[in-house]
């Protein structure tokens, strides 16, 4: 559709350098300026500090076992802190890394659809640039939604792979229940929708039965171990956090008030990329009615890899942005299959205007990723940290009903910036009559939130104390306390 005069394995060639160019820079270009972040990140991090220290299978919390999440992330996590140190870089480089090498992933499983490099390399830079893919807990931060996105493509990319030579039928099952290990019971949705397509193009003839029992056997050889050995050592706790909690009350309840509409995950898409997310949509009712009429296996794959994600995620009572991950992909394929298909029917001159068009409609988006990428964000309580390890170390420091988390721990940010980066000495009250029982001549700083400052005069004068100092950050007060 578009003329080239490179030579096929020069054309593939120059688009494999463009895509690895992007992806170093989208993956790795400030990866670890941006602040440490309070949930997720945060208690990931923590998590495999403790892998690494304690080296063992399960995983710890603040020295409590943790049955939320498969361990394979976590440990890749563990060994990067042993490398790198407990720092920013060492937190986020495996995220990184598999950010990277699920963007070259993605135009190979693209040029094994369509035999198409100019179609693949668009396509893989609609995904790896788009502004809902490379933001905070998506493409970008030391979470494990980019483990998870790495394993499902490399699984399809050896599907679509398997009906050249079956032997790499094994290799997806693999890959699948890598995926399961990195980041839960989505990773099932990998096998489903493999399956769903065997099943519903009527290409399940073209493998034998020891072809599936490999497959199946693999997978459950990846996932099965780990998840008896935790049922073995914790039993019914381990199966009511594990898949209680953390699967089924997902389906019928929003865990910890994430809570939304059904049209929550169109309404997200749309307020970060309308016209694009409309011609999406567009894209996906043109795929089902292609489907209806020529039944192309490439459009039915697509189409049940986007549904076999998006109908569970809008049924679901709790609803979290970074679910989208794992559909994106697949949504952009189906966008970019669609738009050369038009511009296929369109005249030479017309052909190029229009994709001329589209590829500035395109730049306005990616725009934001730059920025997200170029001008990462810092968050008040690292400069905090930094500010009272170089002023004052070795004076004690009390948060006061501000970074409180749940059994008596502070959040992970806390943990992270004031005990591990910086080695100061903190404590934290959460109301009035915990603070009654403390000795304020222990702290030297305060840090509190403005509502709260009227309920520390009267402790201060009980302890003879005072402010002589006192510094706003955010949304964050901090107080300098002197004692008479």
């Amino acid at each position: 559709m578009f003329q080239t005069k490179l030579a096929p394995r020069g054309l593939f060639w120059l688009c494999l350098v463009v895509v690895t160019t992007v992806g170093l820079f989208v993956s790795f270009y400030n990866f670890s300026v941006g602040s440490l972040k309070n949930w997720d990140e945060g208690i990931y991090a923590l998590i495999s500090n403790e892998v690494m220290q304690k080296h063992s299978a399960t995983l710890f919390l603040n020295g409590t076992p943790w049955s939320e999440k498969p361990p394979l992330g976590f440990y890749a996590e563990a060994v990067s802190i042993g490398a790198f140190g407990f720092s920013e870089f060492g937190i986020r480089f495996p995220a990184a890394v598999c950010l990277f090498f699920s963007i070259i992933a993605l135009f190979f499983l693209a040029r094994e659809l369509w035999r198409d490099d100019i179609k693949s390399l668009a396509a893989t830079l609609v995904a790896a640039l788009s502004p809902v893919v490379i933001m905070q807990h998506m493409g970008r931060g030391g979470d494990l939604e980019t483990g998870f996105l790495l394993f499902l493509i490399l699984s399809f990319l050896f599907f679509w792979r398997s009906f050249r030579n079956p032997r790499f039928l094994y290799a997806a099952g693999l890959a699948a229940g890598l995926a399961f290990m990195w980041r839960g019971s989505i990773g099932i949705f990998v096998v489903l929708i493999e399956c769903l397509f065997l099943i519903a193009t009527k290409q399940w003839r073209r493998f034998s039965w020891y072809n599936y029992l490999g497959y199946i056997g693999i997978f459950l050889l990846t996932v099965l171990p780990w998840h008896i050995y935790q049922l073995i050592l914790y039993g019914q706790e381990f199966w009511n956090v594990y898949f209680g909690e953390q699967f089924f009350s997902r389906i019928v309840a929003p865990l910890q008030n994430h809570a939304g509409p059904w049209w929550y995950y169109f309404s997200f898409l749309f307020e970060r990329e309308k016209f694009v997310q409309v011609l999406v949509a567009l894209a996906v009712i043109w795929t089902v009615v292609q489907i209806t009429r020529k039944r192309e296996p490439k459009q039915i794959f697509l189409l049940i890899w986007v549904m076999v994600f998006f109908v569970p995620l809008v049924l679901m009572k709790t609803k979290l942005y970074w679910y989208l991950l794992g559909v994106l992909p697949g949504l952009y394929f189906i966008f970019v299959d669609f738009v050369f298909y038009f511009l296929a029917k369109l005249k030479s001159a017309w052909r190029y205007g229009v994709a001329a068009l589209l590829l500035v409609i395109l730049l306005y988006y990616w725009h934001s990723t730059w920025i997200f990428v170029t001008v990462p964000a810092h968050d008040p309580l690292p400069a905090i940290a930094e500010h009272l390890s170089l002023s004052a170390p070795a004076n004690h420091i009390l948060f006061y009903r501000t970074q409180l988390w749940y059994n008596g721990w502070i959040f992970p940010q806390v943990d992270y910036y004031f005990r591990y980066k910086h080695n100061l000495d903190i404590g934290w009250a959460g109301a009035a009559d915990e603070l009654a029982k403390m000795d304020a001549r222990r702290f030297g700083y305060i840090i509190t939130e403005d509502r709260y400052l009227a309920e520390l005069g009267g402790w201060l004068d009980k302890n003879h104390g005072m402010v002589v100092a006192t510094a706003p950050y955010g949304m964050f007060r901090l107080l300098t306390i002197a004692y008479e």
